[in-house]
This record gives C-alpha cells, structure tokens and sequence, in this order.
C-alpha cells in the first residue's frame, strides 16, 4: 500500500494470491478486492488492519486486469478472460453468485461500473469490443461496441446537461 499523503510505500507487503492483476477498494473504504491472475481467485483485505482474508474466492479461470465494486457497495464484478466470463461477488458475504455472466472471449480489460450503479462496461482486449452488462439483472447487452484494436481501459467522463 502507498500512503498518498507522503508517497511512500508501506514497507511491509500484504500476500495475496499469485499474479495479482487488478483491485478494487469498496466505497466505503473498508474491504479491498484483489484479482488473482495466477489462480483465478480473489482475495480481500481489511484496509484498516491491513489483514488479508485467509480464504480467497474463486472466481474462474484467467481473472486478469479487471475487477470493479458497484457504488453501494453490494457487488464486486471480476472478467475472467480464459472462459470469456464475468462473475459476480456478493461483497457482505464474499460469496460468488455460481453462475457468471458470458461476455466473449478476451475479456482481460478494465471492468468499470458507471457512477449510477445501472451498468458495467469491459473492455474485451481481444475481440476489439467494450460490453456492456445490466447490474440489476446481471445481464449482457446484446450487442458490443466496437472500439478499435485492444481496448484495455474504460473511464467515463462528467455528465454535462
């Protein structure tokens, strides 16, 4: 961890799993999800005791670059590139729902959650495309936009009216 008031670096690492690839903190600020590329799990950390949960969640395999938890604080979204899926976490529980949600292959992008909470939006590196996927009912839109050669990231912007 860094401590952004200083720019230092806590001199004492906090193990997770192999490979971790990408992490997303609760909007609380308490609990930290951390995608573990190496053996498709997550692991979760107490931020304030910097204490990490002993049992991580599997997710599927190839858990790579992306994992994003929803403003209220319910749900933690992790792409799983080897199996074109996401999964959904329930974060008061650190259950897994057991059935992901197909998106296609080469969904090691960014995973990001629109500040309203109504839709997640991955960037598919390999497949040229950004989906799109309902929160409330944890469904694909059916149609992808096409957004040039490997898309990795994903932000949105202000809304100006």
């Amino acid at each position: 961890m860094i401590d952004v008031q200083t720019r230092t670096k806590d001199p004492t690492d906090i193990p997770v799993g192999p490979e971790p690839a990408g992490v997303a903190v609760t909007p609380d600020g308490k609990t930290a999800f951390v995608e573990n590329n190496g053996n498709g799990t997550v692991s979760t950390i107490d931020v304030q005791t910097r204490t990490k949960d002993p049992t991580d969640i599997p997710v599927g395999p190839g858990a790579f670059g992306g994992v994003a938890v929803t403003p209220d604080g319910k749900t933690a979204f992790v792409a799983n590139d080897d199996n074109g899926t996401v999964s959904t976490i329930d974060v008061q529980t650190r259950t897994k729902d057991p059935t992901d949600i197909p998106i296609g292959p080469g969904a090691f992008g960014a995973v990001k959650v629109t500040p309203d909470g109504s839709s997640v939006f991955i960037a598919n590196g390999l497949s040229r495309m950004v989906s799109t996927i309902d929160v409330k009912t944890r469904t694909k839109h059916p149609t992808d936009i096409d957004v040039g050669a490997i898309p990795v990231g994903v932000a949105f912007t202000p809304c100006r009216r």
